[in-house]
């Protein structure tokens, strides 16, 4: 992952997990990262694209392998690029998210204030 992509999801997630409360840890990606979209316009989708120098290709490649893993078939419009971005950034904050051993600690649990703070530490 693109270091400039990895510092701008781990700012989001630094930012926007404190709006996540009574969540629980198996739910804390879909809160974050399913809820609200990333990225919003077309035009927005493309600059961000080129901001991160990422290559249409290479995210639509995978998506595609992540969705077909996953679904068992690709779901999102490739033809978009708000949507490819979108999905994107999901799959790409799931795997920041991964890295934190206490949100899988608490992966049946709802998460405190403080649960927050520390899956944060791990992952930034």
């Amino acid at each position: 992952m693109r270091k400039s992509l990895k510092l701008e999801l781990q700012s989001y997630i630094y930012e926007n997990i404190k709006h996540c409360p009574d969540t629980y840890g198996c739910d804390l990606h879909a809160e974050l990262f399913n809820t609200h979209h990333y990225i919003i316009g077309r035009q927005n989708a493309k600059d961000w694209l080129e901001e991160h120098a990422i290559c249409p290709w290479d995210i639509i490649s995978t998506l595609v392998d992540y969705e077909l893993d996953n679904f068992g078939e690709v779901q999102t419009d490739t033809g978009c690029p708000e949507k490819v971005v979108n999905m994107y950034v999901y799959i790409k904050g799931e795997e920041i998210l991964c890295k934190s051993d206490k949100l899988y600690k608490h992966w049946n649990n709802i998460l405190t204030y403080s649960d927050m703070k520390l899956i944060v530490d791990e992952i930034c």
